[in-house]
């Protein structure tokens, strides 16, 4: 189904493509900008197939980061450059929020070995997750943390 500009309207909750569904808060004639969580995704119109009407018109704070749907991103993430724990922690958040928007189902954490800090780090965090279904270790690289979403 695709949705002309004009049904529309800032605060509309939408479904997209993958069953994500998130409420309007900006247009334009390209793109529509869509509160997914605690994110923004930037879709296309034909991404949209499923449209409410609604009074939601206090939007929830997001991220100032904007994630584009549909886009090819890879698999992985590596966190050799983060500055601690929060900052692998939202590396992680946001990875797995794009990844959720992009319908990626498999995805690898790099972590490194070393004294193993990094690796409790990452799967405290994915034990918590209400997006992942599994996650072990890559059985080839220890550094390395495989995981599938639902």
């Amino acid at each position: 189904m695709n949705f002309m500009r004009k049904k529309l309207l800032i605060g509309d909750k939408i479904i997209l493509k993958n069953n994500i569904e998130g409420f309007i808060i900006s247009l334009n004639k390209k793109n529509i900008i869509v509160q997914y969580n605690n994110v923004k995704i930037i879709v296309k119109y034909n991404a949209i197939i499923n449209c409410y009407p609604s009074n939601y018109k206090q939007l929830k704070h997001y991220s100032t980061k904007a994630i584009f749907f549909n886009k090819n991103y890879k698999n992985y993430i590596d966190l050799h450059q983060c500055l601690g724990k929060e900052d692998a922690i939202n590396k992680i958040l946001n990875y797995i929020d794009m990844a959720v928007v992009n319908d990626i189902k498999h995805i690898s954490i790099i972590h490194g070995i070393g004294n193993g800090t990094m690796q409790s780090i990452v799967h405290k965090y994915l034990k918590k997750s209400k997006f992942i279904k599994k996650f072990k270790i890559n059985p080839i690289n220890g550094g390395i943390t495989n995981a599938i979403l639902f």
